[in-house]
């Protein structure tokens, strides 16, 4: 798995605040975790399936079962 970079997420949103990239991450149905900083992260993988057709998101991107608050 492999995650995008803050400049690779700006590059594939066109957005360079953190509330805008959610946005075009949410209008285009992809996946993401909001990070502690407030900003967004996915996977190549999570993107890559939405440019193949699929159209799975979690109901609820803040609710999808991955726990931050664990990893501090």
């Amino acid at each position: 798995m492999s995650l995008l970079t803050p400049k690779e997420m700006q590059e594939l949103t066109g957005a360079k605040v953190p509330s805008k990239q959610i946005e075009v991450l949410e209008e285009h149905r992809i996946g993401y975790i909001k990070r502690l900083n407030g900003g967004p992260t996915t996977t190549w993988e999570a993107v890559n399936a939405r440019l193949a057709g699929s159209t799975a998101l979690p109901s609820s991107p803040a609710n999808d079962g991955f726990d931050l608050e664990s990893l501090q």
